[in-house]
């Protein structure tokens, strides 16, 4: 009789991975609720922000005026041909 250990090592194995499977089932249903109350409990990523019209007057006056500088440095690995800085 050395089938039956077998037997229940195989059914627990059985119902181990059932168990799994159904436990990535429910949390991809259940993935969206909570991406959805990670995101409005923590503002972040996609909720929007709820800004007043003063601010958003500000953020407006912000983003418009600024300007950038791109500054590119190629000292590392100049002996790589495809590593030379291409911008100027």
């Amino acid at each position: 009789m050395a089938s039956a250990p077998l037997d229940i090592r195989n059914r627990r194995l059985g119902l181990i991975g059932l168990a799994a499977a159904v436990a990535m089932l429910g949390l991809g249903y259940a993935a969206v609720p909570l991406y959805r109350m990670f995101c409005q409990a923590t503002g972040l990523g996609g909720t929007t922000q709820r800004a007043t019209a003063s601010e958003a007057v500000v953020a407006e006056r912000q983003a418009t005026g600024a300007k950038m500088s791109i500054r590119c440095s190629g000292r590392w690995l100049t002996s790589w041909p495809r590593t030379t800085p291409r911008c100027r």
